[in-house]
């Protein structure tokens, strides 16, 4: 009774955050936005090792009566799914900093050590995953304690970031950006006692539901939540006052170069031309629309001129 509720929950969070990500992607190829390519990085990997979590629950209850579970291709077959589940494991630790190393408010070259740190650390990973799964005693076992143990343990990096996050709370003043991160917090704070849960409680019996898959769940949930407001215009954010470019200006505190800038790009200037007419580097540019983005809390040019529009055109 308990290991079919267990199955019950597990495929309701596949369905939902595959939903999320079917959602994301969709997103991703209308709008190139780069944070929503940084979610799907981070979902993707999850949904795969919620599959195999799943498919491996009702495979191995359906097969354990036959004999070729016990054959050497059955073996070999258990082992590569295995290994291939540890190099997801660290497509989702990379995928986990790539996204969280952006919402810390600290120098962009901080950030290139981070993520050069954790390409380091994941190598490592994978090397001695793979071992792990290679020198398991019953190798019908290396699939079970790469899901049941290895991904709990290394699902923890969210923990620590979170915690890391909690920190800098407070010099994060872009809304935006701090939503993201009190999401990202709320997420995985009680990460490390689901992942306590799931190797020394619930390893003990055979369920396919991880605690830790909650986590993932309600980060999905939370980012399509984000996206879908900042795309389809429902704003949870303190709205606009009333549409008037001046009183725009001040209220999200433009400077006097970042207004020049927006107005070039409301009327859909190039990178390149607004470099000629205001003589300033292609890389000045840049930075000033980041800036803009920041502000106005927006991640692409489409956005922009939406949310600079008159309120009778304000549509999507």
């Amino acid at each position: 009774m308990l290991n079919s509720i267990f199955d019950v929950f597990l495929f309701i969070e596949t369905a939902m955050i595959f939903a999320v990500l079917l959602f994301c992607v969709f997103l991703y190829i209308k709008t190139k936005d780069v944070f929503i390519r940084r979610t799907v990085f981070l979902i993707l990997p999850i949904f795969i090792i919620y599959l195999y979590s799943y498919g491996y629950s009702y495979v191995s209850k359906f097969f354990s009566t036959f004999s070729f579970t016990h054959s050497d291709n059955w073996l070999n077959f258990t082992l590569l799914n295995a290994i291939f589940i540890v190099f997801v494991i660290g497509a989702s630790i990379i995928g986990t900093n790539t996204y969280v190393t952006n919402l810390y408010p600290v120098p962009d070259k901080n950030k290139k050590i981070s993520r050069r740190i954790i390409y380091a650390l994941t190598i490592i990973f994978l090397i001695l995953g793979s071992f792990s799964a290679l020198i398991t005693s019953n190798l019908m076992e290396s699939l079970p304690l790469v899901l049941n143990v290895i991904y709990p343990a290394c699902s923890l990096l969210a923990f620590i970031h979170s915690i890391i996050l909690l920190f800098y709370l407070k010099k994060i003043k872009i809304p935006a950006q701090r939503r993201l991160v009190k999401n990202f917090i709320f997420s995985f704070i009680f990460q490390f006692a689901f992942a306590f849960i799931d190797i020394f409680l619930l390893n003990q019996y055979d369920v396919s539901f991880k605690f830790t898959h909650i986590s993932y769940l309600v980060f999905a949930l939370l980012s399509f939540y984000y996206i879908f407001t900042l795309y389809f215009a429902i704003n949870i954010e303190k709205a606009t006052p009333s549409f008037d470019f001046v009183s725009q200006i001040k209220y999200y505190d433009l400077s006097d170069r970042e207004v020049e800038v927006l107005k070039l790009l409301l009327e859909g200037r190039t990178n390149h031309e607004i470099s000629s007419d205001l003589f300033i580097s292609i890389n000045t540019v840049k930075t000033h629309i980041k800036n803009i983005y920041k502000k106005t809390n927006v991640k692409n040019r489409l956005l922009l001129s939406y949310k600079f529009m008159p309120k009778s055109k304000n549509h999507l």
